[in-house]
């Protein structure tokens, strides 16, 4: 199975992929151990660049299938939600996009640093915490129950993850 994470954060600061390499690692060790699960990421550097990657993922998918022509390819959006109207438009706008491309999409209320740290953080500190998260022991303190709210009821410091990463990893 490959399973391609589509990130807000750039392919230099790579904070929000640390983290969910974190949450792989600790609640979905057999299936990252896995050799015939393959994890890429997509960069996007904003979320508002949301449509510009279709290429790029298309790419991964047809290496994959070209080796692996019965096994599946997941796409996930991991957004934050952020706050404000224009926020509001444009997380509309992904949830379309991601439906009409049957992608999986998974939101952090408001965005990823205060769903694992419970806090917000400068852009210039996210990589520092997001290594800090990945080498500690913080994601033993993280609440379940804050990564498994669906959407209907997210609200701050909540995600969906752990609801989209079940459904995914009971296919393989």
């Amino acid at each position: 199975m490959l399973i391609i994470f589509v990130v807000e954060t750039d392919s230099v600061c790579k904070s929000d992929s640390k983290y969910i390499d974190k949450v792989l690692e600790y609640w979905y060790k057999e299936f990252k151990g896995n050799k015939n699960n393959i994890i890429r990421y997509v960069y996007l550097c904003s979320k508002s660049r949301f449509d510009t990657k279709k290429k790029e993922i298309n790419h991964y998918i047809r290496a994959y299938h070209s080796r692996n022509p019965n096994n599946p390819c997941i796409v996930i959006f991991c957004i934050d939600t952020d706050s404000g109207y224009d926020s509001e438009v444009l997380n509309n706008r992904i949830t379309k996009y991601c439906c009409d491309n049957k992608y999986e999409l998974v939101f952090f209320k408001e965005n990823i640093e205060e769903v694992f740290w419970g806090q917000k953080f400068a852009k210039k500190e996210k990589s520092n915490k997001s290594q800090q998260f990945f080498t500690s022991k913080q994601i033993t303190k993280i609440k379940v129950a804050y990564l498994k709210c669906s959407l209907d009821c997210l609200n701050n410091k909540k995600s969906n993850l752990l609801i989209v990463l079940d459904s995914i990893t009971k296919k393989s």
